[in-house]
């Protein structure tokens, strides 16, 4: 991208010191042609520069939304295992044998948490 903008820079300074050369041999629509190009280059070149660190940052912080996405996944499952085979503690809505009716409680706990 600095190299781009390198030559934009010395074709500049190169028309506008010899401008009466330029101007003699009316060149003037072929440098500006020449300084467009090498800007069109830097833009491009930028351009890709900002889609590999764009990418680049989606995956560091898609990183943390997936392991919060892994563990919740987990502890759900893990946990309605956990009630299956054991049945759910009176404190948590199971009857005192152990036991789980389904109800609307269990629903609201799952989003509480």
């Amino acid at each position: 991208m600095n190299k781009a903008y390198a030559k934009a820079g010395g074709c500049a300074s190169e028309t506008i010191e010899n401008i009466k050369t330029v101007n003699a041999l009316q060149c003037e629509d072929a440098r500006i042609e020449e300084y467009d190009t090498h800007l069109v280059e830097a833009r491009d070149a930028g351009e890709a520069r900002s889609k590999r660190i764009g990418f680049a940052n989606g995956l560091v912080f898609s990183t943390g939304n997936f392991m919060t996405g892994c563990t919740l996944l987990f502890v759900s499952f893990y946990s309605a295992m956990r009630i299956r085979e054991d049945g759910l503690h009176p404190m948590y809505g199971g009857d005192a044998d152990g036991t789980y009716k389904p109800s609307s409680d269990a629903f609201v706990a799952m989003f509480m948490i």
